[in-house]
């Protein structure tokens, strides 16, 4: 890591938080995606709930909706971490299958 990026890190209490192809800094909070698709859960009183990612930073999301008996749409690819590709969900093998899924969605609930 670049010793600049450690000095902001450091000056600033940050956390480090390595991505596919990204090193997210992030505030020293208790929040996450995760803490923010349930409380989005819980304000709306959704029945179902499907979310769909492709990094570490989207474990936390995908257990709040398997939790709350949902959907993880895992979009896997050559770069995906150990713990996105184990994730217990629907997978798709990239963004182009995904998009494809999408669109085959949008047809049949138009």
């Amino acid at each position: 890591m670049a010793p600049l990026v450690e000095h902001i890190i450091d000056e600033f209490g940050l956390r480090r938080e390595p991505g596919k192809c990204v090193e997210e800094l992030q505030m020293p909070l208790d929040e996450d995606k995760g803490t923010a698709l349930h409380r989005i859960i819980r304000a709306d009183g959704l029945g179902v709930v499907a979310y769909a990612g492709d990094d570490r930073g989207d474990l936390p999301p995908f257990r709040v909706a398997l939790d709350s008996g949902g959907y993880a749409l895992v979009v896997d690819g050559p770069d995906a971490a150990e713990e996105v590709a184990s994730v217990a969900g629907v997978h798709f093998s990239g963004p182009g299958e995904f998009q494809q899924w999408l669109g085959q969605l949008d047809d049949a609930l138009g």
